[in-house]
């Protein structure tokens, strides 16, 4: 599914859908991934049925269905970058550039 000329609500709606679809493979039922996971069952009826919810509330919902690193699909996590190290490589390659 294309998500680029999708509403808000229509996005909201097919992860909602997907989601379900998750849990029934995952062999849940609402009530218990709502006991294994802390989140109310209100919460996951809200989410199956295309409404908002909390983005903690989904990370942990899609962790339980065993979703979490599809994650990686849609976030493009970068290496944790220390200035530091950073610093001292670019001192590194001025020095080496002389003129």
């Amino acid at each position: 599914m294309d998500f680029a000329f999708k509403s808000d609500k229509e996005i909201l709606a097919e992860l909602g859908r997907r989601f379900k679809e998750a849990r029934i493979n995952s062999s849940f039922t609402q009530q218990e991934l709502a006991k294994h996971t802390g989140v109310s069952r209100t919460t996951i009826t809200r989410l199956e049925g295309g409404l908002g919810i909390s983005l903690t509330h989904f990370i942990a919902l899609i962790r339980a269905v065993d979703h979490i690193n599809d994650l990686s699909k849609i976030i493009n996590v970068r290496q944790f970058i220390d200035p530091e190290k950073e610093f001292k490589k670019q001192q590194a390659q001025s020095k080496r550039v002389r003129h």
